[in-house]
Formats: structure tokens, C-alpha cells, sequence
């Protein structure tokens, strides 16, 4: 059995490169001091981030909706640290990451799937059926 890995999952901001009064939304990974961002592809204006809770401030439908969405990725992230702590596997940062977005090699398609049983069916049954 794998040690308890402590998750830490943390969201801020960064400014843009080109001006804007905007910031970008990243979140960060952190297990045992090892790390990893991505960025979640929202924006927020500068006066609408509170930084002490990480999250957006005040009662906009964008600000609601930006929350609802950091909400879903922390859970997200908690889900695919305990599926692999279930699994006994490696966990890192970038695994949980890939794990997140599907990239790692627990899930298969739909085309893999149906190729797999077309050659473990392969010879079984009379043509045609």
C-alpha cells in the first residue's frame, strides 16, 4: 500500500503578456512539494478576484458560474487522487493531471474497445454471425 499523499489544490491569477485588465485563472497541483499548473481557460477582471479565498467576488452570473466551475475542477482533481490511491498507482502532480483530463491509460474508446472484442471474438461462431 502507497503512503498518504497529501493534495493540495490551490487557484490564482496571473496577469496577461499583452495589457489587459483582466487575469488569467490557473490551478496548481501540489503533492508533497512536487507541482504542477494549467491554466482552466477563464478570465475575471482584476477587482473580482479575492485573493484570500481564491475565488471570484461578488453576485454576477459570471462570477457565480467562474465558481460553480472551480468547484467542479477541485472535485475533479480529490476524485482522480482517490481513484488512483484505490488503483495503488504512482501518484504525481502530472498524473493526477492526466488523469483528469482523460490523457493517462486507464480509459479506452469506443474504436478500441469494439477493436478488442473483434480479436477476442475472432474465430468464435460460424461466418457471418
Amino acid at each position: 500500500m502507497q503512503k498518504n499523499n497529501r493534495l493540495t489544490i490551490n487557484f490564482f491569477t496571473r496577469k496577461h503578456k499583452v495589457q489587459s485588465e483582466n487575469l488569467i485563472v490557473y490551478c496548481r497541483i501540489t503533492i508533497d512539494g512536487e507541482r504542477t499548473d494549467f491554466s482552466i481557460n477563464r478570465e475575471i477582471k482584476a477587482n473580482l478576484w479575492d485573493n484570500n479565498r481564491k475565488r471570484g467576488k461578488g453576485f454576477s452570473s459570471y462570477v457565480i458560474s467562474l465558481n460553480k466551475y472551480l468547484d467542479q475542477i477541485y472535485t475533479g482533481l480529490h476524485e482522480a487522487h482517490r481513484l488512483m490511491m484505490a488503483e495503488e498507482k504512482v501518484i504525481t502532480p502530472l498524473s493526477i493531471k492526466a488523469r483528469f483530463f482523460g490523457e493517462d491509460e486507464g480509459g479506452k474508446t469506443l474504436k478500441q474497445l469494439i477493436a478488442y472484442r473483434n480479436n477476442l471474438c475472432k474465430g468464435i461462431g460460424a461466418e457471418g454471425t
